[in-house]
């Protein structure tokens, strides 16, 4: 090897130790600043404050706030469109506000339950939808005078339940479904006018006034039957099956007393009263024989055929 070729040699051997040298001390004060950084932001992170944190947009339009309640989302107006954490009423959740300041949105934590609640349009009197989750599960709609006007979930028997009402808040229908299910619909005084369901394993209809008293029932079962009401709750007019299973028509007086039986059946018959008396029978006899009997006010038989 020349001499020139040694001299190069050794050169670039002495220029490659201390490019290594270099090295070491640059990656050791590297190693040493990103542990000054880092237990300076842990000191940070570990460190309280009350002041809050304010990012605000390149753009200039809007600023984000972080303090102890959340994250505030606002415009270049200053007004508050998101809010991420508490409302102030101790809620964690995310809320939506529109340029009113009114609240369009907001999904939160029931701070009892804890249970997730979602409302839409809600100010601090009320809200137009409102979802609960829970283990009874519901959706209400509102008026914006905070009346309740759909609800559709759970009673509190936990059988499914679908309730509508009037301006005043009160029920104009309801439908439970249940071992018993049933279908109201009801005035503005919560009287009810329709009732549908099935009352003691047995479907039925009641039909009301105005004032809530019954004019109609109609109830299905081994004895189906009809029944007319006047205002005073008493029977007038009765049309079904009998018990012994025979078809039967009777009219009452104002009292409720029976005062015409029109049955059918194997003995077929017409029976009218006056008051408790029997005055007029036509029909078949339990002899197999047919005949007409007419009785005096007293009960007194004054002409019959045969």
């Amino acid at each position: 090897m020349s001499e020139l070729s040694e001299r190069t040699l050794l050169q670039r051997v002495a220029q490659l130790e201390r490019e290594s040298r270099h090295s070491k001390r640059l990656s050791w004060l590297s190693t040493l600043a990103l542990i000054a950084v880092t237990g300076i932001g842990a000191g940070a992170l570990h460190s309280a404050t009350t002041q809050p944190i304010v990012v605000r947009a390149t753009s200039g339009l809007g600023r984000t706030v972080i303090d102890g309640s959340g994250v505030h989302v606002y415009d270049a107006q200053g007004k508050l469109h998101v809010t991420l954490g508490s409302d102030g009423k101790l809620l964690s959740g995310l809320i939506l506000h529109d340029s009113h300041g009114n609240v369009r949105f907001e999904v939160n934590l029931d701070p009892t339950s804890e249970y997730a609640r979602l409302y839409l349009d809600r100010d601090i009197s009320h809200a137009t939808l409102a979802l609960f989750g829970s283990s009874k599960p519901a959706i209400a709609l509102y008026t914006g005078s905070n009346q309740r006007r759909i609800y559709l979930g759970q009673s509190l028997e936990n059988d499914p339940l679908l309730l509508m009402s009037g301006e005043s808040g009160a029920d104009r229908v309801r439908i439970a479904g249940s071992a018993q299910p049933t279908f109201v619909e009801a005035t503005g005084a919560s009287k009810q006018r329709v009732r549908i369901g099935v009352f003691g394993n047995t479907p039925g209809m009641a039909l009301s006034n105005a004032a809530g008293s019954t004019r109609i029932i109609a109830s299905g079962g081994e004895a189906p039957f009809i029944r007319y009401y006047t205002g005073t709750d008493t029977s007038r007019i009765e049309l079904g099956v009998t018990a012994a299973n025979d078809t039967g028509l009777d009219f009452y007086d104002p009292s409720g007393t029976e005062n015409i039986t029109l049955q059918g059946g194997t003995g077929p018959f017409l029976r009218m009263k006056g008051g408790s008396v029997e005055r007029v029978y036509l029909g078949v006899y339990s002899t197999n024989a047919t005949g007409l009997d007419i009785f005096n006010n007293l009960g007194t038989r004054t002409w019959g055929s045969p």
